[in-house]
């Protein structure tokens, strides 16, 4: 791992040089970021063993604080090896490659890795993707030369439920205030800054989800985010990405986001 991963109690050390298959450090593992989505869905499948990956993006310490609030619940890891992807990070805030590189990653740590992905289509943070890459990943560990044993699965247990639906999940189970903490702690802007930006993907649906579960955002914003367009090419990827089962949480999302555009 990079020199850049914080040392501590909860340091990650996964033997090098070794078949991780039959010295499993974690299982399952979950991956979390500073963001909203990973951190409620890592509270409410319980709080697994959890890996963060520093990228080593524009907006990476603020992640990392938000990781230090979050790490009274549970064990977090944190593991620099992908920190130069951050070099090839885009003006929207898009890593090329993360999703898959981090997945591969995470596999080093446990064959179940959770992904904390909710009703989207992004097109490498979709049902169909993790399928995909599953089957990959199994397939390179084949063989008596790779020597690799375990079966990796790759899991998404909230791809159906809209960022606004999630809210309303913790906020039931967790109560108002742990919620409130919880949307003042985290941090979904691509950007650093003070307060979220208001200006990107990221904060805007932020924005949406929180005024969906609580009538009102309790994130500070620099402006108020405009809301997000949302397509017919955008239609059709999200049914190539996650099936025809996604079609509800989708309408879902649209309609979250049409509300909150006529107010």
């Amino acid at each position: 791992m990079g020199a850049s991963r914080r040392r501590g109690h909860n340091d990650a050390r996964p033997g090098r040089g070794r078949c991780r298959a039959k010295e499993v450090v974690l299982d399952p593992v979950i991956i979390i970021s500073g963001g909203l989505d990973s951190i409620a869905i890592w509270r409410l499948t319980g709080c697994p063993p959890a890996v963060h990956f520093n990228l080593g993006t524009i907006a990476g310490e603020r992640e990392a604080g938000a990781l230090k609030w979050a790490e009274r619940w549970g064990r977090i890891y944190y593991d620099g090896s992908l920190s130069y992807l951050g070099a090839s990070e885009m003006e929207n805030g898009y890593l090329p490659y993360r999703n898959a590189l981090m997945v591969m990653r995470a596999a080093t740590y446990g064959d179940t890795i959770i992904v904390g992905q909710v009703a989207e289509w992004a097109p490498d943070k979709n049902r169909r993707f993790w399928k995909r890459l599953e089957r990959l990943m199994n397939e390179m560990g084949r063989g008596d030369y790779q020597g690799i044993e375990a079966r990796v699965r790759i899991t998404a247990p909230y791809y159906r439920v809209t960022k606004g639906e999630l809210l309303r999940r913790y906020y039931a189970r967790f109560g108002l205030d742990e919620a409130r903490e919880l949307c003042a702690s985290t941090w979904s802007c691509y950007f650093a800054g003070g307060n979220h930006c208001g200006a990107c993907s990221g904060c805007s649906q932020r924005y949406v989800a929180e005024s969906v579960a609580f009538g009102t955002p309790y994130t500070l914003f620099v402006k108020r985010p405009a809301m997000p367009q949302v397509t017919a090419a955008d239609a059709v990827r999200a049914v190539r990405g996650n099936g025809l089962a996604s079609v509800p949480s989708m309408l879902r999302r649209v309609s979250e986001a049409s509300i909150l555009r006529g107010s």
